[in-house]
This record gives structure tokens, sequence and C-alpha cells, in this order.
């Protein structure tokens, strides 16, 4: 029997197997990977392409050192199949025991073999895991996305690790930075790292050296993670220090924003009347409810589609028909506005200029607009600087 293409095994590994969201799909491709030596190959680069989320509380160690043994001792390098990575220490992991050493040297060397990875989310939510850095020095891989979330090492020889790491990476158009590097140091290396940046999720003033001399299209302020836990001040807003002259030019080159002007205690971004003359390119808006009463400013974005009000935490009231009636009579290009009510719902609210009424719809989650999934989509892909003004 003639060899098959192997384009044509993979379409069949890949309709036999074809929705990665069935509970059962990875233990699928595990039983078509030992049907036969023709379809082993193809099921396996499906099974480690990703890695799913990872952790390390003691419930979930057990599938994360599964897979970290499985990539590291195969003779058939499945390591090189992995795109994805995704992992997660947890509140209550020991940062300092013999055990948490093992697993960071272990994962260095996972993904050291990692050579084709495009994707690497790291989220640490144990302080003092100090050695955590480490597990990038030796890395070959070129990503594309790369979020990292922990705290950050003030160590000399852990801060060179980084720098030379951003320095590696100029492939990445996604980033998400919480802690990864401090102010000063992203200053010195911002003009040699992340020429290909389009996508940004970082605490404000990171963005205020990041966004400068890059095609950002896509950005969220984030909370840092030192955020001290204040009572919550109006007036904070008012007062963030935002400087016009400094990103008018950057603001309006985003077409996606993302940030709650004040978050849980103190504001992440400036006010939304400060910022709005400079979103002349903004499509979308993500923010609070409590915008909705900002009714001139949003009008002051020319090219406003949608707008998503978030529930943050049920602080602010459910907004009222009539001020989204007026929002929308004011915004000539809007679309719609999605908004999450207290209990988790999610509306879709449409108003019809012809007829003047409104419509209230119920969405589910796959139709709800994520910021994190921005540098997927078609809008930011297509976006050529050039047709700048």
């Amino acid at each position: 029997m003639p060899a098959l293409p192997s384009e044509l095994i993979r379409q069949i590994v890949e309709d036999i197997v074809d929705d990665v969201n069935d509970p059962v799909y990875f233990r699928h491709l595990s039983v078509v990977s030992l049907t036969s030596r023709l379809l082993r190959h193809e099921a396996q680069r499906l099974l480690f392409r990703d890695s799913g989320e990872l952790y390390t509380a003691s419930a979930s160690r057990g599938k994360t050192i599964l897979f970290l043994d499985a990539v590291l001792s195969s003779s058939e390098r499945l390591a090189l199949f992995v795109n994805r990575f995704s992992i997660t220490f947890d509140d209550f992991f020991n940062p300092t025991s013999d055990e948490t050493t093992a697993l960071i040297r272990q994962l260095g060397n996972a993904l050291e073999a990692m050579r084709n990875l495009t994707f690497l989310d790291v989220v640490q939510r144990t302080a003092g895991l100090h050695s955590l850095p480490s597990i990038l020095q030796d890395t070959h891989f070129k990503l594309t996305s790369f979020r990292w979330s922990g705290y950050s090492n003030g160590v000399a020889e852990v801060i060179d690790l980084k720098t030379d790491f951003l320095r590696r990476q100029d492939n990445i158009d996604h980033l998400q930075m919480l802690g990864f590097v401090d102010q000063s140091t992203l200053k010195s290396i911002s003009a040699d790292i992340l020429p290909r940046l389009r996508s940004l999720s970082a605490p404000y003033p990171l963005t205020e050296i990041l966004l400068p001399g890059r095609d950002i299209t896509s950005l969220q302020w984030s909370t840092p993670l030192d955020n001290p836990a204040t009572p919550y001040q109006s007036s904070l807003v008012l007062g963030f220090p935002f400087h016009p002259g400094t990103l008018s030019k950057e603001l309006g080159r985003i077409r996606y924003l993302s940030y709650d002007p004040i978050d849980t205690t103190v504001p992440v971004g400036p006010d939304i009347r400060r910022i709005a003359p400079h979103l002349t390119r903004l499509i979308c808006l993500e923010t609070c409810r409590d915008i909705i009463k900002h009714v001139e400013a949003l009008s002051q974005i020319p090219h406003l589609e949608i707008l998503v009000l978030n529930a943050d935490g049920s602080r602010s009231r459910m907004p009222k028909r009539r001020d989204m009636t007026k929002v929308a009579t004011a915004c000539e290009s809007l679309e719609h506005i999605d908004i999450e009510d207290n209990h988790g719902k999610l509306l879709r609210f449409y108003y019809d200029y012809s007829s003047k009424t409104h419509l209230f719809d119920t969405i589910d989650e796959s139709q709800w607009y994520a910021w994190i999934n921005d540098h997927d989509n078609p809008w930011i892909n297509d976006y050529d600087s050039s047709d700048e003004e």
C-alpha cells in the first residue's frame, strides 16, 4: 500500500478528533496515537501543541509533572510539537522547598527543549519565588505572545536575565506584563526591544515607556501588583498623571482600549474626559459601567463602534436605558453597548436610529468582547500603519 501524504493523514486525525472544547478531546487523541504508527505522529502533534492550563497546587501538580516528563523523556522529541505553554504557580506553593527547586529546574529544561514555542503564559501568585525567571535563561524559541504576571525581583543577575530575554524576543506582537521588569530597567532597554509589538497590557507607567515609536493598536491598562489597598477616591481619577503631549500621537493609533479608570482601589488610567479627544481611531472601549455618564466625552470618539461595560464588582449601578440611549444618539458610529449586570448576565443594547427605538438581547460568553483576544482579531492583523493621518 503506498504511503499516504502527510496532509491527508493530518486531515484524518483532525476529522476524528475535531472539537478541542470536548472534555474527552485529549483522551481521544491519546487513543488515536496508539491505534497505528501511521496516525501516531499527527495525533501526538495535536496532543502536545498546547499544554493547556498547568498548575502547581498539590491537587493539580501531577498533571504538570506528567506533561513535563513526557516532553523531556520522549525519544520522539515531543517538545518540538509544543506551540503554547501556560503555567500558574499557585498561592499556597512553597517557594523555597526542594520540590520547588526541582520543578523550576525541570520547567527550565522543558522550555529549553520547546524550540517551536510561540505562546508563553506564566502566572506567579507566590511571593518569594525568586528563581522563577531562570526558566527563561536557555530558551531558543521565538515567541509571538508573552504573558508574565508575577512579583518583580531586583537582584541584578535576574534583571540581566530578563532584559536579555526581551532583547532576544523580537517577534512578540502581544505582550501582557505585570512585575516582569521595573520602570527604570524598561526605560533603559525600550529602544532595543519589541519592534513588532501591536498589543500591550501593562500598568500605565510601563505603557508610557513602550507606546512611543511602536504601532500598538490594542492597549489594556492593568492594575500594578503592588497596588495599595486604599479606599477609592474619585478625585484620584481626575488627578491621574496623564501627559497629552507625550502620548497623544500614540493614543491616536489605538483601536481597542481596555481599562477600569477606578479599578478596585486607585485609578489604573486617566479619566475618559482627558483622553477622549486623542482616541481618534478607537473602535472598541471596554471599561466600567460608570463611564456611561460621560456622554460628552464618549461623543468625542469619532469611530467608536462597541462600548463594553463591566460590572466592576457591582461598585457602579446598572446603566439605565435612557443613559444608554443618550450615548447611542451622541456617538454616531456606535453599533451596540454590551453590559454585564450584577449577576454576571451579559446583555447587548442596540439603538435603531431610524425608528428611535432600542432593543436588549441576552448574549453568551462567546459573543462577549475580551481584550485578551484582540491580537487575533483581523482588524488588528490587517492594520496598516501607513494609512495613519
